[in-house]
């Protein structure tokens, strides 16, 4: 009986896709400009209702198949800057000419974000910003998220080459969480990190269709963290975009970028199968503002009276600056209470001349000896269409790379891994979607957590020998600052020195087990 119910259901399919085929004829022609006569490449032509439809070429030309079982059909024409036509064909035609007149009027593009079905910019119940295929293809930046900028009510955050992040509303912030960032309809936040991180695994501009921008919110449609917009990057239809595209550029910082997209259809144009790989590195800035932090000095450390005055890179006792790591403070008086030192010296007196200093830290040249910006992003997906009015997709995406974040700490994240899979079923009446998203961090670590750990692995040699030089200079000469710069330049030989073994090894051990460090580790 089962196999019996099997074999019947295969004869049903072979049947059905057999008759689908059987009445599929080809319908071609070409579009031009209505007043120039001038044929327009990339125009999108669909048949009304269904999800079967193509573009035109490079020359203008269309060819695709439609099924007239059912009678005449009806092409819904459209392109940027013209007006949107709809042409009824009642038979199979070879060599239809159309022309489309320039659209004088604003608002009336197409957008299907802000209620989840077509409708006009006009129409639109809340503010909607729209980039069309021509726009994104006309976008200087190597980046998507960084053209975004120039648009009414946008405001990004640059972390770094790869990380740009987009925010509305005024509301900026290095983790947008105010804000959903969709792939279509896919969320794109990184479970690891609870935000969107830019366009890392997001569609390339190649394959990009359109972007569509809600400024406000739109929590009623798209969930609870969306009460600042959402961002929706609608991808090419390969039933209607097909062929291979490639792109290649460069520039400064010693920047590279290839991509390619591949589509094209099969079995009578009811299978369409895509491909999409792009490569991207360049030379990404380095942190190496040595400002102090929150004015990083101790208030017994600069003249008195003339605090603004003072240049904190001259205090004797050190100060915590913005971009070096591990410059953590010692209070001497602290650290050498009670403790006696040879000849029966009271150590704890002498912490209280001492004070507070500042361990030397290191840079971020010592920390992260590679600061290059890396992502590969490849996706392929199936398309199938069961009738005219059903559709099945499935499609998978992986990213990868290296890439450095700045938030409430500075970041690298390295050999990082995003998959995500996607599943569709699209008809005229209903939809069904699945999906999911993972993330591997590979070697990512904190350089903040990194630079204090290497800081206090030797922490005790350097407040021995600082107190002992300190001693014996102050002892000598009676003044504070020569025996804190004779101190300093003697307890800093004690710690541990980049490209040294040591240094080496206790990093890689910081990165690598995250167990028993301060602040869990960096790792």
């Amino acid at each position: 009986m089962k196999l019996a119910l099997k074999h019947l259901c295969v004869l049903v399919f072979i049947s059905v896709f057999s008759i689908a085929s059987a009445q599929a004829q080809n319908i071609s022609g070409y579009v031009v400009d209505a007043d120039s006569g001038e044929r327009l490449a990339g125009v999108n032509l669909l048949i009304q209702g269904t999800f079967t439809g193509g573009a035109t070429n490079a020359n203008g030309e269309f060819n695709f198949r439609a099924n007239f079982s059912g009678g005449p059909i009806t092409l819904v024409v459209s392109y940027i800057g013209y007006r949107t036509v709809e042409i009824e064909v009642p038979e199979p035609v070879s060599d239809l000419r159309i022309e489309l007149t320039e659209q004088l009027v604003m608002g009336q593009g197409v957008v299907v974000s802000a209620s989840r079905r077509p409708e006009t910019l006009l129409e639109a119940p809340v503010q909607v910003t729209r980039l069309d295929l021509q726009q994104v293809r006309d976008l200087t930046s190597p980046d998507l998220y960084s053209s975004l900028s120039h648009l009414q009510g946008i405001d990004l955050n640059t972390s770094s080459m790869l990380f740009t992040t987009i925010n509305t509303r005024g509301f900026n912030s290095a983790k947008p969480e105010r804000i959903i960032q969709l792939n279509d309809y896919v969320d794109m936040q990184i479970p690891s990190l609870n935000f969107a991180a830019g366009n890392l695994n997001g569609v390339h501009e190649l394959d990009i269709e359109s972007v569509e921008i809600i400024h406000g919110p739109a929590s009623a449609l798209y969930g609870a963290n969306a009460f600042n917009g959402v961002i929706n990057i609608i991808s090419k239809d390969p039933f209607v975009h097909r062929g291979v595209s490639a792109l290649v550029r460069g520039g400064e910082r010693e920047m590279f970028e290839g991509a390619i997209r591949a589509a094209d259809t099969f079995l009578d144009d009811r299978l369409a199968v895509k491909v999409v790989a792009s490569y991207f590195r360049a030379n990404d800035w380095r942190a190496t503002s040595l400002a102090p932090h929150s004015r990083g000095i101790e208030p017994n450390q600069y003249p008195i009276g003339a605090p603004d005055s003072f240049d904190p890179s001259q205090s004797v006792t050190g100060y915590n600056a913005v971009n070096r790591f591990g410059d953590i403070a010692v209070d001497f008086a602290d650290a050498l209470a009670g403790a006696i030192g040879p000849g029966g010296v009271d150590l704890g007196q002498l912490g209280q001349v001492i004070g507070r200093v500042y361990l030397p830290g290191y840079l971020e040249t010592d920390l992260l000896p590679t600061n290059v910006a890396e992502n590969t992003k490849i996706s392929g997906s199936i398309h199938y269409l069961i009738t005219d009015r059903l559709k099945a997709s499935y499609e998978y995406r992986f990213a990868s790379g290296s890439a450095t974040y700045q938030s409430t700490s500075r970041y690298r994240f390295e050999n990082f891994a995003l998959n995500t899979h996607k599943f569709e079923l699209n008809s005229d009446n209903f939809m069904f979607r699945a999906y999911t998203i993972g993330d591997d961090s590979g070697d990512t670590y904190d350089l903040n957590f990194t630079g204090i750990n290497l800081s206090f692995a030797r922490v005790p040699d350097f407040v021995t020998n600082y107190a002992l030089a300190f001693g014996s200079e102050f002892q000598q000469s009676g003044d504070v600052n020569q025996a804190h710069i004779r101190a300093r330049a003697a307890a800093s030989n004690f710690l541990l020195q980049p490209g040294t073994p040591a240094f080496e090894n206790e990093f890689n051990r910081i990165i690598s087990n995250p167990d028993n460090f301060v602040g869990g580790g960096s790792g």
